[in-house]
């Protein structure tokens, strides 16, 4: 049972576990023997694959269950691409001016790109363009005794 490496693409892993097929085939002088044995050991291939794969990409591929080498290597390389993009894009950050940090230099005021739209569609949800001029919630009735999550005072924030 091969188990994929760390640091190894799902490709270079499933090339791992050719070279490790091919030494498993018996030579026979039979043709059809000698077929028989490489389906076999392309069977156990492909069995191998799938249970030595890790991560999201192994998940991924074992819950799809492809009954060909090629289809899991695409598939596992597909996940294996979008884990590395996603990782990418969450390594860059925004301070609070609006300036782009990465973690190796960070800001000492740094906040994620996400919790920074998040911050600014909470604030202006259900507000008008004259609301925001005038500093007013659609609920101005109950805006008095609403707590402030900042200081805990009552009826300055909107």
């Amino acid at each position: 049972m091969a188990k994929q490496l760390k640091d190894e693409s799902p490709q270079e892993f499933a090339d791992r576990c050719r070279m490790l097929a091919l030494k498993t085939v018996p030579q026979v002088e039979d043709p059809a023997v000698q077929k028989l044995h490489y389906d076999q050991a392309d069977r156990m291939l492909l069995a191998s694959f799938i249970s030595g794969l890790w991560g999201p990409a192994g998940r991924e591929v074992r819950y799809t269950m492809p009954s060909k080498l090629d289809d899991a290597i695409k598939l596992a390389t597909t996940v294996n691409k979008a884990e590395i993009q996603e990782r990418r894009n969450e390594s860059f950050y925004v301070n609070e001016e609006g300036r782009y940090s990465t973690p190796d230099r960070p800001s000492r005021r740094t906040r994620s790109v996400s919790t920074v739209r998040s911050t600014t569609q909470h604030e202006g949800a259900g507000r008008t363009q004259n609301q925001y001029r005038q500093g007013q919630s659609q609920n101005t009735e109950n805006g008095a005794d609403r707590k402030c999550y900042e200081c805990g005072g009552v009826g300055h924030c909107p």
